[in-house]
C-alpha cells in the first residue's frame, strides 16, 4: 500500500480569511449612485470610492427605520421597499486611483448635483456634499 497524502479540508475559519483578503485585493468602483423613488422621481444623490458599501448601508437603515433622512425614510415606510431603486448613475474610470480618481469622483458629483437642480425639488438631498451627507 503506497503512502497517501492525507489532504486537510480548510475550516471555515481559514476560507473566511481567504475571502476576507480576496476582498481587500479586488479593485474598488468609485462613483455617484442614487436611491430613485419610483414613484416620485425623487431620489438621494450619493457618492463613494467603493459603490459596493453604501447600497448594503442604505438599505439596512431604510429596512431598521433608522435612515439618516427622515424624507426618504418617511416614503420607504409609506411606499413600502418596492418603490425604491438603487442604481449607478456614473462610474470612475477602473485605471484612476489615489488624487486623479477623488479628483474625477469630484468632477462627476458637480454633474450630477447640476443635473438635479434645484435640489428641493427633486432630491431628497439637502446639501450639494454629497459624500458627506447632510439632510
Amino acid at each position: 500500500m503506497e503512502n497517501e497524502a492525507t489532504v486537510t479540508p480548510k475550516t471555515d475559519r481559514q476560507r473566511r480569511k481567504e475571502w476576507i483578503e480576496l476582498y481587500k485585493q479586488a479593485r474598488k468602483t468609485a462613483g455617484v449612485y442614487c436611491i430613485r423613488n419610483t414613484v416620485t422621481g425623487r431620489v438621494l444623490l450619493g457618492s463613494s470610492v467603493n459603490l459596493h458599501g453604501p447600497f448594503n448601508r442604505h438599505r439596512t437603515e431604510l429596512r431598521l427605520g433608522s435612515h439618516r433622512c427622515p424624507a426618504l425614510q418617511a416614503d420607504w415606510n409609506r411606499l413600502g421597499e418596492d418603490a425604491f431603486a438603487f442604481e449607478v448613475l456614473d462610474a470612475v474610470p477602473a485605471e484612476l486611483a489615489g488624487l486623479e480618481r477623488d479628483e474625477a469622483l469630484r468632477q462627476l458629483e458637480k454633474k450630477w448635483l447640476a443635473a438635479h437642480q434645484p435640489l428641493a425639488d427633486r432630491c431628497y438631498n439637502t446639501s450639494e456634499k454629497i459624500r458627506v451627507r447632510q439632510f
